[in-house]
């Protein structure tokens, strides 16, 4: 199965110079865990993640919307082509340890992304394929789902910066607006917890 059959089309992007708050607010609205970033030819130059966006707010102690996408994506960019087998992008995923590629066409032009999701989705519909699609989807997972190495220098600088620059802003709100989903928007907002 070829990566064009189960890839996710025309995601959502961002921008270098974007700031970290309408990045979060579009991997909100479009429901998405990463955001493809792209320069202004939809060339894909790094990738956003949740995550990144969480631990930029935490290790840096700033407001979402003081913070650039630049300050906080991915310094390495893994992807795929259109026409490449799902079996050798999962393999690629495995070995990066990624959930999600950016698709690229034969320009280098994002025109997609293929996730851990995809994957299993097709193990799902495809039950001729699922023996060895399921392993590529079980192979990303287990790779993915290890912990990251982390030497006690850097955890520790980290943990102090942030934990410095909490307690300088401890006593200023700085919450960024609630933004509820449009699918929920007459449910109330989860309550901020203290």
């Amino acid at each position: 199965m070829k990566v064009q059959d189960v890839m996710t089309r025309s995601p959502a992007t961002c921008l270098l110079q974007d700031s970290l708050h309408t990045a979060a607010q579009k991997l909100w609205e479009r429901d998405c865990g990463c955001l493809p970033v792209v320069d202004p030819d939809g060339r894909p130059i790094a990738m956003l993640t949740d995550r990144d966006v969480c631990m930029a707010a935490w290790s840096q102690g700033l407001p979402l919307h003081e913070m650039q996408v630049a300050t906080a994506m991915s310094r390495q960019l893994v992807s795929c082509r259109l026409q490449e087998e799902t079996s050798a992008v999962a393999s690629r995923m495995a070995k990066h340890g990624v959930r999600r590629l950016p698709v690229l066409d034969a320009d280098g032009i994002l025109v997609g992304i293929v996730s851990l999701n995809d994957l299993a989705a097709l193990a799902r519909r495809q039950p001729a394929l699922g023996s060895v699609a399921t392993v590529d989807a079980l192979v990303v997972l287990l790779a993915v789902s290890q912990p990251r190495p982390c030497d006690s220098a850097t955890a520790a600088a980290v943990t102090t910066n942030a934990t410095t620059t909490t307690n300088a802003t401890a006593t200023t709100n700085h919450a960024d607006p609630v933004i509820p989903r449009p699918e929920v928007a007459k449910t109330a907002a989860p309550a901020a917890s203290a």
